[in-house]
């Protein structure tokens, strides 16, 4: 049996610089969601998120397809998703694509930051 991986933002209630055990929860992403902008692929399990000030989210997962498990690195600003890179896209570095990723990190300005195996 495959648990179904989630993301959610939980933010304090109240003051944040006291603790509170209560919080305010959103569901952002669950695995098994269709990708915008690409027909035909679901979210695979989440993995290594980052979360910036600003409350966008980049992470790690897979696009599935009945075909064809691609890894990838997808930003979250707000209900909205973006994929960054995945494997076989065309890296910035001249006749090569990417194959693999480091985990992502995200700055207060939204720049993404990883490393990857070309």
């Amino acid at each position: 049996m495959l648990a179904a991986g989630v993301i959610a933002a939980a933010w304090p209630a109240g003051n944040a610089s006291k603790a509170y055990a209560q919080s305010t929860t959103r569901l952002v992403l669950s695995s098994g969601t269709g990708i915008p902008a690409h027909a035909g692929f679901v979210f695979g399990p989440f993995s290594n998120l980052a979360m910036n000030e600003a409350d966008d989210v980049a992470f790690l997962t897979s696009l599935r397809s009945a075909r064809i498990d691609l890894r990838a690195i997808v930003r979250s600003t707000g209900v909205t998703f973006s994929v960054v890179a995945f494997q076989g896209l065309r890296s910035p570095v001249p006749r090569t694509t990417y194959d693999s990723f480091s985990s992502p990190s995200i700055n207060g300005g939204g720049v993404i930051a990883f490393s990857a195996q070309l």
